[in-house]
């Protein structure tokens, strides 16, 4: 399981998707992506993001990049797990009246967070020019 917490426009995770399917489009195992890609990527890469147009803008790079990288549709139902939430709250969303898609999202992101073992915690660093760490590599 992978967690980009503060994904923004889903920059990172699509690199590590583009990682992870790498070794399988360098054999002859290519004819696997679609499968891996339904029952592995979609399944186990989660992203969070707290403002709604970088939100929108991830699924959009997530839809397209799958579409036209690995000539991959999401299927009835199916999207990447892209929650519009704030990383750091846990409390239960409340019930939007008008938007209640968006209530819906913020349960989704809730069990994320509190059930799922997540196991790579993926994050863009900051930038070294107004980071603290000045080191060379930093």
């Amino acid at each position: 399981m992978l967690l980009d917490p503060a994904a923004g426009t889903a920059t990172f995770v699509i690199r590590a998707i583009e990682e992870a399917l790498s070794e399988y489009r360098e054999g002859k195992l290519a004819g696997l992506i679609p499968f891996v890609i339904s029952k592995h990527i979609i399944p186990h890469f989660y992203a969070f993001e707290l403002l709604i147009v970088p939100y929108v803008v991830g699924h959009l790079r997530m839809a397209s990049y799958l579409a036209d990288r690995w000539n991959y549709r999401y299927r009835e139902g199916e999207r990447f797990r892209f929650y519009l939430t704030n990383s750091l709250e846990m409390k239960e969303p409340e019930q939007m009246l008008l938007l209640t898609e968006l209530t819906e999202e913020g349960r989704e992101a809730k069990k994320v967070k509190e059930e799922v073992p997540i196991l790579v915690i993926l994050g863009n660093p900051p930038y070294s020019g107004i980071s603290e760490n000045k080191r060379e590599n930093g």
